[in-house]
Order: structure tokens, then C-alpha cells, then sequence
């Protein structure tokens, strides 16, 4: 107090009397370095440091306004990274020097230089709010009038419209002088093109201005080239130089693409295909159809491609159907592809037909394939048949004919065979999968399912034809449901997996369901995993067999593969087995339509899933047949034909589905046959 008032005689006033406070305000550095130190009063402002310099980074300011201070403080400086931006222009030529931009700030673009013949059309990135180092480049686009519209970049690319266009394209870019403005360049098909009437000289007319006797494929190409939904038709390749297809050679993006009536044909021993014949580079097909496609002699023949040369190849959501006439001894053919590696395929269907002889390899997808080939949600409803002729070593599979040797992991995940395959050659193999597992190489096969026809005068397995008698392969089943009619000559064999089963180690069959005890095969080697069941209603377990292989008594979930049971399957064989479908919220099971009270049926975690089980069930059935993993959870279970479940489940007026696995086969439909050219697969 300002007074002692301890000993009062007067009146007083007394004051209370104040003193500042004193605050500590430090100032760190990014590193947590101290920069200062300081005593602040109460209400007053610190006096910030000198902030040091960071390599790479502005200065930000701090991290705490310190202009009134009202207690202890700790303020540290605030660093921006700085990115570098460089443009590009024409040719690649650097245009200035490489600018340092503050994150979160813009760029200041160049001058584009002006190019003689050519359209400055912007920049390939954005550069209005940097967030890291930054590549930008001028894109221009040829200021000649070319095709039916369009300057040839992503967002402008040339229009193909006509057959002159498509002429044009492949002269150009067979053209040295204007190969480089084109052969990367984007395209769009801007309407259907038919060939059916086009005048002999329109096509054959090579870039020279010389006559030929069929269509030149287009040399290269290595840009996009959308179909935009449209569809080229009835398109004869008949050269007998190598490599035949609409494109010779091919990299890059090819889409949204159909090839209907198509025929590419010679007797001579070339790389044959519709589509591709070489893959060169980095390709990714998407949504594109050859549709009732043919195929005629050649060294490696496939109705969308012909072969890959060691580069990826992405396949999704394409189908082939088409037939292949071909008396090559060596010749190799396949649905997609004759020869491929480092492929994989999504969501896709094969519907190849072959009645010939005389053919050493052929598969419903790939005739050979080797290294990092991978299936998933694929069909083959491949209807293949070899007659005896002069071939020895005849190789039949419903995907692959034959695996290259050392090709690592061959994989199939959710994958479907219903077709037919027979092989009639003296002695020779055939497979739902792949008539022969090489050496040093793994077959992974999982949630998958084999129906059909299998037959060989050799080796027919329901997956594998043979593996091989070295045992140097490794086979890893899982969930594998083996439903087809497996038959076989005299003196071969035959088996639910393979006719014969030698494995190396490390093999295992886990969840391995057949139709019959007599396709059971034992592996070579007594330390293989086998988890093996039989659906029949005649099932007898052979002697010797131990319970913990058959594990009939706990058979596990059944997921993610089509199921349609036959071969006189009754409810009560499901039943004893104690078999857990996955099934609707109405946990109901239906066989021929009706409700089977006295089937084991059970909903597990909520999924939707049913069984739907025909006695004696026949291809010629196909349209009375529903599938297991039914997509719509709300569908209701009853009886649909074809028509009525596309339409009514999935409101599909056009055969729509919603992704190509739930693809329903369809036989002897006049409609549908007229609609899409082929009476074997119905595919949008």
C-alpha cells in the first residue's frame, strides 16, 4: 500500500499500489534451437529475432503472434518448402530458367513459343498451386486438317470416322516424314465403320499408292485410340507378309472398342490376330469385343492378339468369340492371345471355337502363356476339338494350351470353365485350366470352377491335363470345384485335378470339390496337403483314405465361384456332407424350382449368397441354370430363364449385367443370336 495505516489519528486514504509483471518469451529456430531470450512486461510486444535461413525454404513468420504479451511464451519459426517448376515447350526445349515457387503458390508460366505448322493448345499440368517439384510442358497439336475433326491430343483427338480415315492414319503414319506426328498421337472413333462395301481400291492401297490384294495393317502405333463405343465391321486381312491385324504393332491405351465379322486369314505361316498382332511396349486394353471373329492359318494365332514381346499387358473387361481354321503343325493359337507373358486379364470371356487338326497348342485364352500371366473373374467357353492328324505333342487347355517353363506364378482367381475340349491326337493332354504344369513353375488356382466336356486320348484332368512326370512343378488349389465330364482314350487317365498328379513339395489341394470318387488321383508324393471332397449321390470313400483328407464332416465355406451341380446331385448328398452354402436373407435353396425343405443351407455374416441345384444337368439347360454368388442381395429366388433374369434382377432391357462374371450363357435364343451375332456367349 502506498501509506501504513497501522497506527491511525486521521482520516486517510490509502492506495493499493501495483507492480508489472514480467513475462519469459523465447524464440526457437526449425531445429529447436534457442535464438532469444527475453524479459517481457506485462501487455507489451517482444522483439522477434533475426530468423536464420533454412536451404530450400522461405521464411514463414512465427508460430505465435507475441505484440501482447499476457504470459510465458514459446514462438518458433515457420519454415515454407520452395518447389521447382520447369516448362517445357515444343520439342522439349527448357523455356527459361527453372523457377523456385513457394508451396501453395503459383507458377508463372512462359511465353509459349509460336511454332510454325503447329496450334499452341495450353499447358499438360496444372501449376496454380504447387505442392511439389513440377515438370510442365507445352502442348501443341498439328494445325493441318486431318481425319473428320479433332488436333490429335487427349483433349482434342483426332475423329475416325470413315475407312479414309483409318487409310489415312495407317499412311501417315507408315510415312517417316509424318510417323512422329501420329504414331502417339490420341484418336476417338466418332461412328461405326463398315468395310462390308468399301471399294477394293479404298482398301488396298498401301501408303505408296500401290494396289494390294487386302488390307495393309497399320505399321505401329503407340498413342490412345478410343472406340467410343463403335464398332469396325467386316474387315478382311488376307496379306501373307508377317504380323496381320488392324494393327501390325501396338503400346499404349486401346478402348471402349468392338471388331464384329471380322477375318484375318492367309496359309501362311505369319503372327495372325484382329486386333493386335505384336504388343510392343507397355498396352492396356479396355472394354473392347471381337465378335464372331475368324481366324485362318498361321505360327501364332489369336483372335484379339497375336503375341506379346516380354512387355505388360493389361486385358479388362474384353470378350473374343470367333472360330479358327488352322492346319499349321506348330502352329499356336489362343481366344486373346497365341503367346503371351506378363499379361494379365480382368473380368473376361472367351467363347473360341476350333474343329480342326493338325494344330500343336491351343487354349481358350492363350495358347502359351509364360512369366507374370494372371485370370481373374474370367469365363472360357471354349469349344475346342483336335482331330487325330500329324502333330505329337497336341496341347489342349480351356485357358492356357501350355505354361513356358520357369514362368514363376501362373495365377487364376474367380475364374470359370464351361466348354468342351477334345483332343484327339495319339496319346496328347487336355485341361480346364492348362494341359500340362511345366517344370519350376506354381500354379495358383483359387475360388475357381471347372465344368463341360473334357476329353483326351492321354492325359484329361479337370484342371490340369498332366503335370509333368519330373514333379518339378508346384500346383497350390484352393476352393476348386471340378464339376466337368472328364473321359479319356484306352491306355490314357483321367482325374478330378489331373490325369497325373506329380508335384513337388510344398503343393497343397485345400477345398477340392468333384463330382465323382472315380476322378480322384493320388499325388506322386505322400507329403502333400489334400483336403479332397466328392459330390455324388453314389459316393463310396476308397479304402485307405484317412478322414482327415476327405474331412466330409466339415466341409468349409463355398465362395466366390459359379456353381450350377449335375450329374444327378440330390439335396441329400449336400445334406449328409453337412455342405454351409452362403445364401440369401430367405436362406433358401432351390432345386428345379422348388423349395428343398430338407437341405442344409445357412446364412454366414450377412453375405448373399444361394445354391440353385439341377438334376442331370446339361449345356442345352444353360437357360434354365442360375449361379452361385448371385450380385443383388434383394433378388428374389425363383426360377428365371435368361431373358427374364437379366431383365427382371437387373432391369437390363439391352443384356446389361453388372459386371461380366454374372454373364449368363444363352443357347438356341433366335433373338439373341440375331442381336449379337454369336449363340454362345451373351456379353454387352
Amino acid at each position: 500500500w502506498d501509506i501504513a495505516f497501522d497506527e491511525v489519528k486521521t482520516d486517510l486514504i490509502v492506495n493499493a499500489v501495483y507492480q508489472i509483471q514480467t513475462y519469459t518469451v523465447i524464440f526457437y529456430d526449425s531445429l529447436g534451437n534457442v535464438l532469444s531470450e527475453q524479459a517481457v512486461d506485462y501487455g507489451f510486444a517482444a522483439v522477434a529475432p533475426e530468423a536464420p535461413a533454412v536451404e530450400g525454404h522461405v521464411f514463414g513468420g512465427w508460430d505465435y503472434a507475441f505484440d501482447f504479451v499476457k504470459g510465458d511464451m514459446t514462438i518458433t519459426a515457420t519454415y515454407k518448402k520452395i518447389y521447382t517448376v520447369t516448362f517445357y515447350g515444343f520439342g522439349g526445349v527448357m523455356l527459361g530458367e527453372p523457377q523456385p515457387v513457394v508451396v501453395g503458390e503459383s507458377a508463372v508460366a512462359p511465353e509459349a513459343p509460336v511454332v510454325e505448322g503447329y496450334d499452341f493448345e495450353g499447358w499438360d499440368a496444372d501449376f496454380t498451386c504447387i505442392t511439389g517439384d513440377l515438370t510442365v510442358n507445352a502442348v501443341y497439336a498439328f494445325s493441318g486438317n486431318f481425319f473428320s475433326g479433332g488436333k490429335g491430343t487427349e483433349n482434342n483427338p483426332w475423329q475416325i470416322g470413315t475407312i479414309t480415315d483409318l487409310i489415312n492414319l495407317r499412311n501417315y503414319i507408315a510415312d517417316e516424314a509424318w510417323a512422329e506426328i501420329f504414331v502417339s498421337a490420341s484418336y476417338v472413333l466418332v461412328a461405326d465403320i463398315d468395310f462390308m462395301n468399301a471399294a477394293n481400291t479404298d482398301i488396298q492401297k498401301d501408303n505408296k499408292g500401290n494396289v494390294t490384294n487386302n488390307w495393309v495393317p497399320i505399321s505401329t502405333f503407340s498413342g490412345v485410340l478410343n472406340g467410343n463405343g463403335h464398332t469396325i465391321s467386316n474387315l478382311k486381312i488376307t496379306n501373307k507378309s508377317s504380323d496381320q491385324a488392324l494393327f501390325a504393332n501396338a503400346s499404349g491405351v486401346i478402348k471402349n472398342l468392338t471388331m464384329k465379322d471380322c477375318e484375318s486369314s492367309t496359309s501362311e505361316n505369319v503372327t495372325r490376330a484382329i486386333l493386335v498382332a505384336n504388343t510392343q511396349g507397355e498396352l492396356t486394353v479396355q472394354n473392347c469385343h471381337i465378335v464372331n471373329g475368324k481366324i485362318g492359318a498361321g505360327s501364332y494365332v489369336g483372335l484379339m492378339f497375336g503375341r506379346t514381346q516380354g512387355t505388360k499387358v493389361t486385358v479388362e473387361d474384353c470378350t473374343v468369340s470367333g472360330s479358327m481354321n488352322n492346319s499349321n503343325l506348330n502352329a499356336v493359337v489362343g481366344g486373346f492371345f497365341a503367346y503371351g507373358k506378363y499379361v494379365t486379364f480382368k473380368n473376361c470371356v472367351s467363347a473360341l471355337t476350333v474343329d480342326n487338326r493338325d494344330i500343336k497348342v491351343v487354349g481358350g485364352f492363350m495358347g502359351t502363356c509364360g512369366a507374370g500371366t494372371s485370370f481373374e473373374n474370367c469365363i472360357s467357353l471354349a469349344n475346342i476339338s483336335i482331330s487325330a492328324g500329324r502333330v505329337r505333342g497336341s496341347e489342349v487347355g480351356g485357358f492356357v494350351g501350355t505354361i513356358d517353363s520357369n514362368s514363376g506364378d501362373i495365377v487364376a482367381n474367380k475364374c470359370t470353365f464351361y466348354g468342351t475340349l477334345t483332343n484327339n491326337e495319339n496319346g496328347q493332354k487336355a485341361g480346364g485350366f492348362v494341359s500340362s504344369a511345366p517344370s519350376n513353375t506354381t500354379l495358383r488356382i483359387t475360388d475357381c470352377a471347372f465344368y463341360g466336356s473334357i476329353y483326351a486320348t492321354g492325359k484329361a484332368g479337370g484342371v490340369v491335363g498332366q503335370a509333368t512326370d519330373d514333379g518339378r512343378q508346384t500346383l497350390k488349389f484352393t476352393n476348386v470345384l471340378i464339376m466337368a465330364d472328364i473321359s479319356c482314350g484306352e491306355t490314357g487317365a483321367k482325374g478330378a485335378i489331373a490325369g497325373q498328379l506329380a508335384v513337388k513339395s510344398g503343393s497343397y489341394f485345400r477345398n477340392v470339390f468333384v463330382a465323382a470318387n472315380d476322378l480322384y488321383v493320388a499325388p506322386t508324393k505322400t507329403d502333400i496337403e489334400m483336403k479332397y471332397f466328392v459330390l455324388s449321390s453314389t459316393t463310396t470313400l476308397p479304402e485307405g483314405l484317412s478322414s482327415d483328407v476327405w474331412a466330409v464332416d466339415a466341409l468349409p465355406v463355398i465362395s466366390g465361384v459359379r456353381m450350377v451341380l449335375g450329374n444327378n446331385m440330390s439335396v441329400n448328398v449336400l445334406a449328409k456332407y453337412g455342405i454351409v452354402l452362403k445364401a440369401h436373407a430367405a436362406k433358401e435353396l432351390y432345386v428345379n424350382g422348388e423349395l428343398a425343405s430338407n437341405a442344409t443351407v445357412t446364412e454366414i455374416g450377412g453375405a448373399t449368397y444361394a445354391m440353385f441345384v439341377y438334376d442331370s444337368f446339361k449345356v442345352a439347360d444353360m437357360d434354365k441354370a442360375l449361379v452361385l454368388s448371385l450380385v443383388n442381395a434383394n433378388a428374389p429366388q425363383k426360377e428365371y430363364s435368361i431373358t427374364d433374369y437379366l431383365t427382371n434382377i437387373y432391369g437390363a432391357e439391352n443384356g446389361k449385367y453388372q459386371s461380366l462374371i454374372d454373364a449368363m450363357l444363352y443357347y438356341g435364343d433366335a433373338a439373341q443370336k440375331a442381336k449379337y451375332g454369336t449363340s454362345t456367349v451373351l456379353a454387352s
